[in-house]
């Protein structure tokens, strides 16, 4: 798996309260060691055509990122009630 953080995506992260941000950066290193780890709820988003959604913590933020063969780009990190509104 190949992990693709564009500027954008640490742009928006850095404006996020720094106890945020480590779990942003948790999640994304959970992702990078194991894709399959049930904790991130790494899964499809339903009505996409191929964007992913995976937990950061129990207060409903999540990362969305795309995948193009073996390669994953992180989109965005939100709240998952902003996601609702895609």
């Amino acid at each position: 798996m190949e992990l693709i953080i564009p500027d954008n995506f640490t742009r928006v992260m850095r404006k996020k309260p720094m106890e945020m941000q480590k779990a942003i950066v948790a999640a994304v290193n959970q992702l990078r060691e194991d894709p399959s780890n049930h904790g991130l709820r790494f899964k499809k988003m339903q009505g996409t055509k191929n964007v992913w959604e995976l937990r950061v913590d129990g207060n409903g933020n999540r990362i969305t990122l795309t995948r193009d063969g073996d390669e994953w780009t992180l989109l965005n990190n939100c709240n998952h009630d902003i996601l609702k509104l895609l």
